[in-house]
């Protein structure tokens, strides 16, 4: 499942200048059908990172999570913030660490499972 989802970010890290994907003074609206922005959580975001990191999906193995941050930020068109904090988060929750993950997961096995 990552690594049918990190081919599209592939390209992505690939650019010069440290992701500069997108001026700086063109701004980015949900309603530009050019733009993709994350409405969801920035937790789950952050489980996303470090899950494309560990599975070594990015300039092969050797993209680090500063960088994988950085580029999908400007993709998605948010600042996480401190993601190491929000990742510490993640590590110490009690149960379902990897709720978004976990859920992405069922909900494409769900999918599969209807088109059958």
């Amino acid at each position: 499942m990552l690594a049918a989802f990190a081919a599209y970010f592939e390209e992505l890290l690939v650019q010069p200048d440290n992701c500069t994907l997108i001026p700086p003074s063109v701004p980015v609206h949900p309603s530009n059908s050019s733009s993709i922005v994350w409405t969801g959580n920035k937790t789950d975001l952050v489980e996303l990172i470090y899950a494309l990191h560990l599975a070594g999906v990015f300039n092969n193995g050797k993209a680090d999570v500063k960088l994988i941050a950085t580029c999908l930020q400007q993709v998605f068109n948010i600042d996480l913030g401190n993601y190491y904090d929000l990742f510490q988060n993640i590590r110490m929750r009690k149960t379902g660490q990897l709720k978004f993950l976990d859920n992405m997961k069922a909900m494409l096995m769900k999918k599969m499972d209807e088109m059958e």
